[in-house]
């Protein structure tokens, strides 16, 4: 499905870690991460240190990478205002 992605994206990678029965607590370990952004055409990667809820936790650090993101792109506001609502949601 990645590959299908060509639009201007943001995958940001937060911390991951397995449990004693080796069970992902996270959405994607570095791996996986890696291969997704390696699919996706035309993204931006970002690691950041927090947990799986990023935007609970650090909403300004992930609106400063959103507003970042509108400026380097040519995403027009009606899709960043889309993309940002369902980015909160995940």
């Amino acid at each position: 499905m990645g590959k299908k992605i060509t639009c201007p994206s943001v995958l940001i990678h937060t911390n991951w870690s397995y449990d004693k029965n080796g069970i992902l607590l996270a959405a994607m370990d570095e791996k996986d991460a890696d291969h997704t952004h390696s699919l996706l055409k035309n993204d931006t990667f970002i690691n950041v240190k927090s947990g799986h809820e990023f935007h609970f936790e650090k909403p300004k650090d992930f609106i400063k990478i959103m507003i970042d993101f509108k400026g380097k792109s040519k995403i027009n506001n009606i899709e960043f205002i889309l993309l940002s609502a369902i980015s909160s949601r995940i």
